[in-house]
């Protein structure tokens, strides 16, 4: 299982903009204002945001950059 599964195994499948924040450990402010640039998919309903969580987590797979903090519990070998 990948960090990117490990992250949304108990993800509901559907997210508001403070769900996707503390998913993300952003500030609510910044997903709105990604959601309404489309940096991030969503879809807008009246007075709210609605985020699919595969749909989230299938965007955030495709801009892997492959770079991944250092686990500091690893040795060198796996790093």
């Amino acid at each position: 299982m990948s960090r990117l599964d490990d992250l949304f195994a108990d993800v509901p499948e559907k997210m508001g903009v403070d769900d996707v924040a503390t998913l993300l450990g952003l500030n609510p402010r910044t997903v709105s204002n990604w959601l309404k640039d489309g940096q991030l998919p969503g879809y807008k309903l009246p007075g709210r945001w609605l985020i699919l969580r595969e749909e989230l987590r299938d965007y955030l797979a495709q801009t892997y950059t492959g770079y991944a903090l250092s686990d500091p519990d690893a040795d060198e070998t796996e790093r």
